[in-house]
């Protein structure tokens, strides 16, 4: 009798292990199945993102190239209205500059001939040769006064429409190269016709209109020559005005560049005029 028992508990100790053992089976099997499962159902959808990625990535980069398309192409456009608006500036300009410098050598032109006489003398001379010298007389009296008068008051209505394309700067010193011919030309023609010559360059208006252009080394200079002061100064502004012609053109200066002198020499040459010059 105590064998069967111990049998009977004996086999039901090795059931319950085996049942237990079938069980630690199953549960990882089961927890395999799940983590396959799992792995398999994550690498899926990873796989869908990759895609629904790839192509939203390839959708925006389609997007991004038309747009970079579309900008270029207004680029382009801009640029050739820009390049267009230059070459078509640059043109007006150069036709500005051109009729200015034209208008500068007229006016070297315009001036008598007993201008370059006068020039040539000090004036200490030229008080009494003015009345003594038959070729002098001849130059004065040669020169019809009405004709001059008018030609050297011309306005300049001809070289306004130059104004905006060559600059301020340059406009004025012209106008300051006019002025000064016309003013010394007609100084010296009525000091003839009243018999009494003062030299052109005891004229305190005219004193500052040049102050205004030259630099105090310039006009210690033309103050410290003997003879052809008219000419050196004429040379002098000639001189700014190229120099300024080639800052133009270089791109170095633009049409808008000095405006700051450009006034101060415009307000010398408004008094100036204004004065009765």
């Amino acid at each position: 009798m105590p064998d069967l028992i111990t049998i009977a508990l004996s086999s039901a100790a090795v059931t319950a292990l085996l049942i237990a053992a079938l069980g630690l089976i199953a549960r990882s099997w089961l927890l395999e199945r799940l983590k396959q499962s799992i792995a398999h159902e994550y690498a899926r959808r990873l796989e869908e993102f990759k895609t629904v990625l790839a192509a939203e990535n390839a959708r925006s980069l389609e997007q991004l190239r038309a747009q970079n398309s579309q900008q270029q192409a207004l680029q382009s456009v801009a640029t050739s209205a820009l390049v267009g608006v230059h070459v078509g500036s640059m043109a007006r300009r150069l036709d500005a500059i051109q009729k200015l410098w034209s208008e500068t050598i007229k006016w070297r032109l315009k001036a008598p001939p007993f201008l370059s006489f006068v020039d040539a003398m000090p004036h200490e001379y030229l008080a009494k040769a003015a009345f003594e010298n038959e070729t002098l007389q001849f130059a004065f009296r040669d020169l019809p006064m009405g004709v001059f008068s008018k030609d050297m008051l011309d306005d300049g209505a001809e070289v306004e429409p130059t104004r905006p394309f060559a600059g301020e700067f340059l406009f004025v010193l012209f106008l300051v190269y006019r002025q000064f011919t016309s003013w010394v030309a007609l100084h010296y023609a009525n000091g003839f016709k009243a018999e009494a010559f003062t030299p052109w360059y005891d004229e305190p208006g005219l004193k500052k209109v040049l102050q205004s252009v030259l630099e105090p080394r310039e006009i210690e200079h033309v103050n410290g020559i003997p003879v052809h002061k008219i000419r050196t100064v004429q040379d002098m502004i000639e001189q700014k005005m190229m120099s300024h012609v080639g800052k133009l053109l270089s791109g170095e200066a633009s049409a808008t560049s000095g405006l700051d002198a450009a006034r101060k020499i415009a307000a010398a040459v408004t008094q100036f005029a204004g004065n009765g010059a």
